[in-house]
């Protein structure tokens, strides 16, 4: 009995552990893949909505631009 807990111990249980790291190790780039693409789509998603507040932001400034522009000329009429 105490022979074959020895074995086990030496023989069984790093084949055991070896074989779990050895399944980690795919499992965990895998995960890590997953996790990049999610963050680029959130990346691109962020870029996106950024892209459409700075074009809300141009039309604005066009329009102040023109505001402005147009009294200039009826206080200098």
């Amino acid at each position: 009995m105490e022979g074959a807990l020895a074995i086990f111990l030496s023989i069984g249980l790093p084949i055991i552990c070896g074989t779990l790291l050895m399944l980690s190790i795919p499992l965990t780039i895998i995960y890590l893949q997953r996790s990049k693409r999610q963050t680029s789509q959130e990346d691109t998603q962020l870029l996106q909505e950024m892209h459409q507040s700075l074009m809300r932001m141009e039309k604005r400034i066009d329009a102040l631009e023109t505001i402005y522009f147009e009294s200039e000329t009826k206080k200098k009429s």
